[in-house]
């Protein structure tokens, strides 16, 4: 018998490997909803990495970009600063979630197109 494993890409929750501080808390997870982005969001942070005068070649590959997406997903509203005083494994974590959503809701948009996905 076959099974399926179905994995939310949608949403990450990243247990932090030493508590943060944020807001006068401190956070020891921070989850994000990357299905709550919209094509605003992704516009909006491109304009600000030009008005940076910072160059993307691909939204998957650019550490800016993933961390404008982080910012707006993050359900604990955390900024840049947040993100700079994390440890570093815990700020690839995050990345990776970011990064892990754009390919696949990439993947999902070519399988869709070319009929080769079954709404897995």
């Amino acid at each position: 018998m076959e099974k399926k494993i179905q994995i939310d890409y949608t949403r990450t929750k990243v247990q932090l490997s030493r508590p943060v501080l944020h807001d006068g808390k401190e956070l020891n997870e921070v989850s994000f909803d990357w299905g709550s982005l919209t094509g605003k969001d992704m516009l909006e942070i491109e304009r600000k990495m030009n008005a940076a005068g910072k160059t993307m070649g691909s939204a998957r590959f650019s550490g800016d970009f993933l961390l404008g997406m982080a910012e707006r997903a993050s359900d604990q509203h955390l900024d840049k600063g947040f993100f700079e005083r994390m440890p570093l494994g815990d700020y690839h974590n995050v990345r990776d979630g970011a990064k892990n959503f754009l390919f696949y809701s990439e993947l999902q948009n070519t399988a869709l197109e070319d009929g080769s996905e079954d709404n897995a």
